[in-house]
């Protein structure tokens, strides 16, 4: 039940609301295709992968790396982190937890997070066309990005770049709205490595 005022009205609202588990189902509402997965963490979350008119969307937050090794995003893909590879292939965005660096996972491994390099390591092998970093550690004050030289970039750093900045952002695909304030995801576009 919702109670809500309008200024001189109260309404109250009731319905039924039928919570359905679906783990690793494919079902349609209307004309799209939703797809679930089990993902990687210590409590019971899903996946969910949206297709409708040639377009998808997949949404993966509370995911870390099945296998530690994979948390730098430079071991092979095998097993269940290659059939999640195959959860995300393809897809027009993947909007992905990105909460630490692979450096700062290390001590946090079980937490269910995932590190910034695994996710762009994934979704770039995956053929991902977008990926949107989000979930970020609360307790850090910086976004950060990879960089395909396994540096980074940090938000205060890409607000105003500098002629060096801007040309690293330019080569990585990224493209910055002209004013940004503190964003709750960060877009990044997956170009080919071998171009960049």
């Amino acid at each position: 039940m919702v109670l809500f005022s309008t200024g001189l009205s109260v309404y109250i609202l009731t319905w039924n609301v039928i919570y359905e588990f679906a783990p690793h189902r494919v079902f349609a509402i209307n004309d799209v295709n939703v797809i679930t997965r089990y993902l990687n963490h210590p409590a019971l979350t899903l996946g969910y992968r949206l297709e409708v008119d040639g377009a998808s969307v997949v949404y993966c937050c509370d995911h870390e790396p099945h296998s530690a090794a994979m948390a730098s995003g430079a071991a092979a893909l095998t097993g269940m982190d290659r059939r999640y590879m195959d959860f995300v292939a393809g897809a027009d965005l993947v909007i992905h937890d990105c909460q630490y660096t692979a450096a700062e996972y290390r001590s946090k491994i079980g937490c269910g997070q995932s590190p910034v390099e695994y996710a762009v390591r994934v979704c770039r092998e995956a053929g991902v066309k977008r990926l949107a970093m989000t979930h970020y550690d609360p307790l850090c004050d910086d976004v950060i990005l990879p960089t395909t030289t396994h540096g980074e970039i940090r938000l205060r750093c890409i607000t105003q770049p500098d002629a060096a900045q801007a040309a690293l952002l330019d080569r990585l695909g990224i493209v910055l709205p002209k004013r940004i304030r503190q964003p709750e995801i960060a877009v990044a576009i997956l170009a080919d490595p071998a171009a960049a």
